[in-house]
């Protein structure tokens, strides 16, 4: 028996049960496939299995990127701890640097303050002196 006489003896039993429109209505949402076979399940269960093994191969190739990144990532963290410790002996050499200048300008400031003090002593004595010579002179004219 072919499957359009089946349909056929179907459709005429659900017409004297249930009418002609209902009949007409219940065979439209018959499929008009076959049924899936063992083997089609097999075959899509086969596409399936090698599109994830397709998937798993692109995971195992961004595992492997991303391995790279992490090495790239540790050598630049590397490269970075260098820099920082250059940087920390540059402002020791810095602050060096300035406690030298400091000292020297307080060397200097005390220079100048003694030159200072010197130069107004001397005026000083030279204007005693002068204002003397002047009043002995005077004095003796």
């Amino acid at each position: 028996m072919t499957d359009t006489t089946a349909e056929a003896r179907l459709y005429s039993r659900l017409s004297e049960v249930l009418g002609v429109d209902h009949a007409g209505t219940l065979m439209s949402y018959l499929p008009r496939e076959e049924p899936a076979t063992k083997a089609d399940l097999d075959a899509l269960r086969s596409g399936i299995e090698q599109r994830f093994e397709g998937i798993d191969q692109r995971f195992v190739g961004f595992d492997q990127r991303f391995e790279g990144f992490d090495q790239r990532m540790d050598r630049f963290d590397q490269r970075m701890d260098r820099f920082d410790q250059r940087m920390d002996r540059f402002e020791e050499k810095l602050d060096r640097l300035d406690e030298k200048i400091d000292s020297r300008m307080e060397s200097f400031h005390q220079a100048l303050l003694y030159q200072g003090r010197t130069y107004v002593i001397a005026t000083a004595t030279s204007i005693v002196t002068t204002a003397t010579l002047v009043a002995g002179i005077v004095t003796f004219v």
